[in-house]
């Protein structure tokens, strides 16, 4: 009984321990980590290329149901956009479906192509929608793993204008 019972502790520990190293996303007041990705238009776009504005970077899918829930106002937060930026990663799609599903919408937000999920494994995203709010300096303020309400987002934004 006394080697079961120390072998159970052994155990937990080693798990307590473990997941403590186990690290998911790009956490606050880190840098957002660089990237360049191609836009629906073909343009090469990076991060580093809205130094001085805030940045809000979603990644998502055509067929994520929480992340279509979101677009609505993911496109209101585009249109309202000042002193901010709205940088929208699709993950692993083909460009004909993320147009399509942007023509349907009436979304006119940018979308970057993450074909491969390269930027999705360098943000650490283990689901969608995952977004990072990101000040004028690259400097992760926030980020948020799951589809988010029109003043949660506004909210958040708030905190990086």
């Amino acid at each position: 009984m006394r080697k079961k019972l120390a072998l159970l502790f052994v155990i937990l520990i080693v798990l307590a321990v473990g997941s403590l190293a186990v690290r998911v996303g790009v956490r606050p007041k880190e840098a957002a980590p660089d990237f360049t990705l191609r836009d629906l238009n073909g343009k090469q776009v990076s991060l580093k290329d809205f130094r001085g504005k805030g940045v809000v970077l979603n990644f998502w899918a055509t067929w994520c149901g929480p992340c279509r829930s979101e677009m609505p106002y993911i496109q209101d937060a585009h249109k309202d956009a000042k002193g901010y930026v709205i940088l929208t990663v699709n993950l692993r799609e083909d460009k004909k479906t993320i147009e399509n599903f942007m023509q349907k919408g009436k979304y006119t937000f940018p979308v970057l192509l993450d074909s491969q999920g390269k930027v999705a494994d360098l943000y650490q995203v283990r689901g969608i929608p995952t977004t990072y709010f990101i000040d004028k300096k690259g400097i992760v303020v926030e980020s948020k793993v799951g589809a988010m309400t029109a003043r949660e987002l506004k909210q958040k934004i708030d905190k990086i204008k």
